[in-house]
């Protein structure tokens, strides 16, 4: 899996591609984590590049959405695949999760435009 991170004015931006797997969503999750520690912020992660997405990481996806929302922050899913657009309705969990149509419409949402 390949993660990128880039801090923007109020927000982390997160690009994540490959295979999300359990593992992978694990190191996703501590890697974002550290981003937050010193600077807390909204959270946009973009999972356009996601070629297969297992059941096993949707609970780290929802724990980066609880740390960024420990401090009042948001946590937006921009742009999804088709793979992990199928998993979130076929676990039913895509309405528990904001979206936003890419990533310029999440960075207005949450005032990280370049």
């Amino acid at each position: 899996m390949k993660i990128h991170i880039r801090a923007r004015k109020n927000a982390l931006l997160v690009r994540a591609g490959g295979h999300l797997t359990e593992t992978a969503a694990s190191e996703l999750l501590d890697q974002i984590e550290q981003e937050l520690r010193p600077a807390p912020r909204n959270v946009i992660l973009d999972l356009t590049g996601v070629e297969s997405m297992s059941a096993g990481a949707l609970p780290y996806v929802f724990r980066i959405q609880r740390q960024a929302g420990a401090t009042a922050n948001r946590f937006i899913l921009a742009g999804r695949s088709a793979a992990v657009q199928r998993l979130l309705e076929v676990t039913k969990v895509a309405g528990a999760l904001e979206h936003a149509r890419d990533e310029s419409e999440a960075a207005r949402t949450v005032g990280a435009e370049t």
